[in-house]
């Protein structure tokens, strides 16, 4: 992704002019170049918006206060809850893709892997987000914020980052690594955690 904006005094962004553009930043500014026509056609509501001295802007621009940090990415169409890490310094597509902040660092971004993974979690956002075609969700940031957090005693938290650290090694070595023992014990957690009877749990398992 070509970024090309800059902090300004105030800690704003700021679009990086054409000038220092192609003096700083040649490459990227050659790239553009040879797309200069579909960029200054591009249309928002069938409207032209980047044209001028700003044919290469974003139409929204973002901030570095979501690109810095690292996230907990959310797959935005999909038929159950899925949640990775993206790491620091990396863009992302808000529209379809919701991200998480974890603006307190105490959090471990391990444990709410672990959570909004689970499948009480995807349960639960399948009965709030809206359906799509062929058993999809849509999931928004607005549904997303509604999750029912629960945050345990250290030794639950650290139990389900070591089992959410265990299945990310494990794929890392080899993305068809089968983890699905791993999932169904954090799965059990979960279901402990948020106080499930033995009736609610077999009605989540149920449908899957």
């Amino acid at each position: 992704v070509i970024y090309p904006y800059k902090f300004n005094a105030n800690g704003s962004e700021e679009l990086i002019s054409e000038n220092e553009l192609e003096t700083k930043f040649p490459n990227i500014y050659n790239q553009l170049q040879k797309h200069k026509l579909e960029l200054t056609n591009r249309k928002d509501s069938r409207k032209l918006y980047a044209s001028g001295n700003e044919w290469y802007k974003h139409l929204r621009k973002g901030g570095f206060n979501l690109i810095i940090p690292k996230k907990l990415l959310v797959k935005g169409v999909t038929t159950k809850m899925t949640v990775g890490i993206l790491y620091e310094n990396s863009a992302f597509n808000g529209a379809n893709c919701p991200a998480i902040i974890l603006n307190d660092k105490s959090f471990n971004e391990f444990f709410f892997l672990g959570i909004l993974n689970s499948k009480l979690i995807s349960f639960f956002m399948n009965s709030i987000c809206p359906k799509k075609l062929g058993g999809y969700y849509r999931y928004n940031a607005n549904n997303i914020s509604k999750i029912p957090i629960v945050i345990p005693e250290t030794e639950s938290v650290n139990e389900i980052s070591k089992k959410v650290d265990q299945i990310l090694s494990l794929k890392k070595a080899s993305s068809k690594a089968d983890t699905t023992a791993l999932e169904r014990e954090i799965d059990f957690i979960v279901y402990t955690l948020y106080g499930l009877s033995e009736e609610e749990i077999e009605i989540v398992e149920g449908s899957y």
